[in-house]
């Protein structure tokens, strides 16, 4: 059985600014690769029993294979978190977007080759005992790192990127043969597999490659007070010769005057536009 990989790194990135161009980047850390797993061959030669006291078949035994042979690849790892909060006052709208990305979920590991050869009886007395258990399972992909991305910006830009991280592949698994046969001392004549019990197979093969991460979800905010690119909800007041002036956003951040109530319609007017409110 190939060993689980290590998830990622949280990353978390804080920026103030105040004036001036400027931009950040927050990205968590790759999940691990899952490590493969080795090859597995089992030869038996002889009489196998499992459930049975003292010659009893009375006290049954659950889980109680007669053999079983895995090769199991490694899980990979999931993705890290990642944070990115974003400040800025008077500043320069920039070319280059914040960015918030999180990490990608690591590759699941190979499971390979099983191989089991028994020659005599096995007889298993319980519950999902099977005779011969055989699996090659390849790792899952880790799940992608969730992302969140904050910005508010008083005259600026206030984009912002947020990216959920991909989940990782499944790997695949290897073949599995398993050849069971009689010999001169059975100890139940005429049976190279004696099973009793519900769901106890008597020889149970199974190939299953390994199934992929999920991705990482994104969450973003961003409120910028007058260029829009966010909304700017409420309302701000202004004294103005001793009189307060009342004065409203429109939701695409441009300044409506009184007469506006912030939808980028005039109250005044019949819900038309007016010159105060233009959308862009």
């Amino acid at each position: 059985m190939g060993g689980g990989a290590l998830a990622g790194g949280f990353s978390g990135a804080l920026t103030l600014q105040n004036g001036g161009v400027g931009a950040a980047r927050s990205m968590g850390g790759n999940g691990g690769t899952g490590n493969a797993a080795g090859n597995v061959d089992v030869e038996s030669v002889g009489n196998i029993t499992t459930g049975v006291v003292n010659g009893s078949f009375a006290t049954p035994k659950a889980n109680s294979s007669g053999i079983v042979a895995q090769s199991i690849g490694g899980g990979g790892g999931n993705g890290g978190f990642s944070l990115l909060v974003s400040g800025s006052y008077n500043s320069v709208i920039s070319p280059i977007t914040p960015k918030t990305v999180g990490g990608n979920g690591g590759s699941g590991g190979i499971g390979k080759d099983v191989s089991v050869s028994s020659t005599g009886t096995i007889l298993t007395n319980g519950a999902l005992s099977y005779g011969i258990l055989a699996q090659s399972v390849g790792g899952g992909g880790g799940n992608g790192g969730f992302s969140v991305g904050a910005s508010l910006s008083y005259k600026g830009g206030a984009d912002i990127n947020s990216v959920g991280g991909n989940g990782g592949s499944g790997n695949n698994a290897g073949t599995v043969t398993v050849n069971a046969s009689n010999s001169a001392s059975l100890s139940v004549s005429g049976y190279s597999i004696y099973t009793l019990g519900a769901g106890s197979d008597g020889i149970l093969a199974q190939s299953i490659g390994g199934g992929g991460g999920n991705g990482g979800g994104g969450l973003s905010r961003g409120r910028d007070c007058l260029l829009g690119r966010g909304c700017c909800d409420g309302c701000l007041s202004r004294r103005q010769h001793g009189v307060v002036r009342r004065l409203d956003r429109c939701s695409r951040g441009r300044r409506s005057g009184r007469c506006c109530g912030g939808v980028g319609r005039c109250r005044r007017r019949g819900g038309r536009r007016c010159r105060h409110c233009r959308r862009r």
